[in-house]
């Protein structure tokens, strides 16, 4: 099951939201040296992260939807949809 989308911009796969947090957060945690990182964890630090790091764009993407935060990571809302190299940018909108 293919949880991501091809930026032909960047030549890279763009993850969808749940797998970019959970990256995010293992990230944080390896940081930390912590070895559990239990669901209310991960539930503190996505309301964190997303409080910081906000939408700046959104795209179209097949039947999807990505976002592009203002640190510049882009991630599709729904996994498990085969969006491979599907996607469509002119119905970017910025967002303020």
């Amino acid at each position: 099951m293919n949880h991501s989308l091809f930026d032909q911009e960047k030549q890279t796969l763009v993850p969808d939201l749940v797998t970019y947090l959970t990256g995010k957060h293992a990230e944080e945690c390896q940081q930390r040296a912590e070895t559990r990182q239990p669901v209310q964890t991960f539930a503190a630090f996505a309301r964190s992260f997303l409080d910081i790091h906000r939408p700046a764009e959104i795209f179209a993407a097949s039947a999807n939807v990505g976002i592009v935060f203002d640190n510049g990571d882009r991630v599709v809302v729904c996994p498990n949809e085969d969006t491979t190299g599907m996607v469509n940018t002119s119905g970017a909108v910025l967002l303020t």
